[in-house]
């Protein structure tokens, strides 16, 4: 047990991040694919961790983006 999770033998650990300029990148190409103006999002895996590795800027320039 660590951190609340139940870990077993053979299970894989593994971290996953994204910086700023790939997520932004990729809400840019998305975007462009876009034919609705009205779009919801949805973030996986945002945790207080992860969300203090983004600015309230950061944020809102991702959000822009797939208008």
């Amino acid at each position: 047990l660590l951190a609340g999770y139940n870990f077993k033998k053979g299970d894989v650990i593994r971290l996953e991040s994204s910086d700023k300029e790939v997520v932004l990148a990729t809400a840019q190409i998305i975007s462009a694919q876009l034919k609705n103006t009205r779009c919801r999002v949805s973030l996986y895996h945002l945790d207080a961790v992860l969300l203090s590795k983004y600015s309230t800027n950061e944020l809102e320039s991702i959000f822009n983006s797939l208008r």
